[in-house]
């Protein structure tokens, strides 16, 4: 959300972008063309396809959350030609499951 853009800017964000059409290109331009390597999804839907399309070619994107409550739309070609990796996490679970250490370190 537009609003938070300086918030997060004063919290330490390097580039803060809000998800649109044009979100490809806001990257592309806002990290000079750096391969992206890593995409976090919350939101899910349209929104998700959108940080995929941003990705390097063997990437990975980590859904933690679904606050769009519409399911994740990936085509094919994303998984055979730019060979990305999907993965899901339900940070709850993690929680439960991690010691002091993993958390402290997390």
């Amino acid at each position: 959300r537009a609003e938070l853009i300086e918030e997060l800017r004063a919290e330490g964000g390097d580039v803060v972008l809000v998800d649109g059409e044009n979100l490809r290109e806001e990257v592309k331009d806002a990290t000079s063309g750096a391969p992206i390597v890593l995409g976090l999804n919350a939101v899910g839907g349209e929104s998700a396809l959108r940080l995929a399309n941003c990705l390097a070619p063997g990437s990975t994107m980590v859904t933690f959350g679904a606050m769009g409550l519409q399911p994740l739309k990936i085509p094919n070609g994303l998984l055979i030609f730019k060979d990305l990796r999907f993965r899901g996490i339900w940070i709850n679970k993690w929680y439960d499951n991690a010691t002091m250490a993993e958390r402290m370190d997390a």
